[in-house]
Formats: C-alpha cells, sequence, structure tokens
C-alpha cells in the first residue's frame, strides 16, 4: 500500500486555483459497495465504515455537505454516477482506460495491486500462468475480474463481493482468488487456511474518486481536499487505523465473516463425506 503525494506544480495543472465550496445544507451522495474491508464494509451497529467511508466523511464536511451514502452491487457503482443517481463513487475504485471513459476522476490518493489468495498447502497454483485450467474466484466487475477475464484456459466465477468468493475458497469450490491487496490481506487474516500467494508481480493500481463527466466544479473542490488529506497524513491514518487490528468494527466484522467461511467448509466437507459414503 502507498499513498500519493503531489507537488505543487502537479497540482496546479490539475485543480482550479480557488475552488468555490457548496453551500450548507445540501447532499453528498455516494456510491459504495461495503463488502470490500478495509475500505468500505458494515461495522457491527449497520453503519458504514472503513478508510474510504471515514475519507467520504471528511470530504462531506469540509464541503459543508450532509454524507449520503448508497451501498450498492460493486458493478453499480460507476453507473450511479452516470446516471446521476450519486455525486460520486467511493469504493477502492481503481482509474482504467474503460472508466476513464465513462467518468471524471479524481487525483488518486492511494494505490494498490492485485493479489492471489489460494488454500494453504495448495502447491498446484505457484505462478499466474498456474491459473490456467484452474477456477478463479473474483469480484464482479473490478480489475481482478477484468484481469482473469482475459486469460485464456481460466474459468472465471464472480462474486458481489470478495469475501463470497473466499468463503467458497475456503469451502474449496474454487482453487484461487484474485482481488486487491488491502482486502485479500484482511480475508487471509481472518478466514483460517488461506494463504496470499507469494512471488506473484501485478502493475500498481490507483484509486481515485469517480464523478460525472461534466461535474468537474464538485471532482476539483473534491481535488483540493484530497490534496490536503494526502499532504496532512490523514488518508495514511486511516488506513492504518482499519489494518491494524485495534479491535475496529472493521475486525469484528471480518470475525464474523471468518465464522461464515468456517462453517461453509464444514458443510462442504460433510457434503463430500456423504457423497462418498453413498457411492460405497
Amino acid at each position: 500500500m502507498k499513498f500519493v503525494k503531489f507537488t505543487s506544480l502537479l497540482l496546479a495543472l490539475m485543480l482550479c486555483a480557488a475552488p468555490a465550496f457548496a453551500e450548507e445544507g445540501n447532499t453528498f451522495t455516494i456510491a459504495t459497495n461495503a463488502e470490500f474491508a478495509p475500505w468500505e464494509m458494515v461495522g457491527e451497529g449497520g453503519e458504514y465504515v472503513g478508510i474510504d467511508m471515514d475519507l467520504a466523511r471528511l470530504i462531506a464536511e469540509e464541503l459543508g455537505m450532509e454524507l449520503v451514502i448508497e451501498n450498492v452491487d460493486f458493478n453499480s457503482v460507476v453507473n450511479m454516477v452516470v446516471t446521476g443517481k450519486a455525486d460520486a463513487a467511493i469504493a477502492g475504485l481503481t482509474i482504467t482506460p474503460e472508466r476513464e471513459e465513462e467518468v471524471l476522476f479524481s487525483i488518486p490518493y492511494a494505490t494498490a495491486v492485485q493479489s492471489v489468495i489460494v488454500r494453504e498447502g495448495y502447491e498446484e497454483i505457484a505462478t499466474l500462468d498456474d491459473l490456467v485450467g484452474k477456477i478463479v474466484g473474483v469480484q464482479m466487475s473490478t480489475t481482478g475480474d477484468l484481469f482473469v477475464s482475459e486469460m485464456e484456459g481460466v474459468e472465471v466465477r464472480q462474486y458481489s463481493s470478495g469475501t463470497n468468493a473466499a468463503m467458497d475458497l475456503a469451502a474449496g469450490r474454487v482453487d484461487a482468488v484474485m482481488i486487491d491487496s488491502a482486502p485479500a490481506a484482511s480475508i487471509v487474516s481472518n478466514i483460517e487456511g488461506l494463504v496470499i500467494l507469494e512471488g506473484i508481480e501485478m502493475d500498481e493500481e490507483s484509486y481515485s474518486i469517480a464523478f460525472a463527466k461534466d461535474n468537474t466544479e464538485l471532482c476539483e473542490q473534491v481535488n483540493a481536499i484530497l490534496e490536503k488529506l494526502i499532504e496532512d497524513g490523514t488518508v495514511e491514518e486511516l488506513y492504518l487505523k482499519y489494518t491494524l487490528g485495534d479491535g475496529t468494527e472493521e475486525e469484528a466484522a471480518a470475525e464474523e465473516t471468518a465464522e461464515e467461511a468456517t462453517d461453509a467448509a464444514d458443510d462442504a466437507a460433510a457434503e463430500e463425506t456423504t457423497e462418498e459414503s453413498t457411492e460405497e
């Protein structure tokens, strides 16, 4: 995980000199998918928590707006912005050429790479080439999905969340899962028997906030706020808050996910035992 640093010259090329901030009383509606720990998730009390959600609250506060969070499937977050149902998408969203054709991106605020998760002791996958002939779980419409979908000979199984994909991996229904590095780390630290494959080199990706193509004013306002939050270390503090395992809502939510995954794996094992007994 890296955090983006910007020089004044670069920002001067990207931002307007003096953005006019929004008046109080307006709403800042964001689209997200709250199944992407540690960036966005649902806390114990049903509230939305995570790095991006805290970041969204800080941005709304600086804008003088009331934050409204719309939790939708990940493959819908960009469309929410395009159709005007949300002012922005904040969802661990990677800048890609395809998405740049649909939306306007803010300055990047963090970077990540894709990781491959496998079951501990599973030796059939050691490199990306070994994914050929295997079943790989992905969160639908993520960059992991886009990557493996372009690989010949790989069976791609799409899920509404990386957690669901990981649960099927733990249960032996898929051979691997590809997902962004921070969510991968959260998954393997909380679901027993899963590990991140070492030695896989992937291109670095940049996280950004998406806006409608014609909403340049709001994008410029948010850029100015992001610059401040990056430079004063706030974004890095948010990352550490949700990745140090210090008893936050994210840790509790992850423990619940781990229990669900264990139950799923036990059910799968029981089904296999029953089938073997029937065959005998």
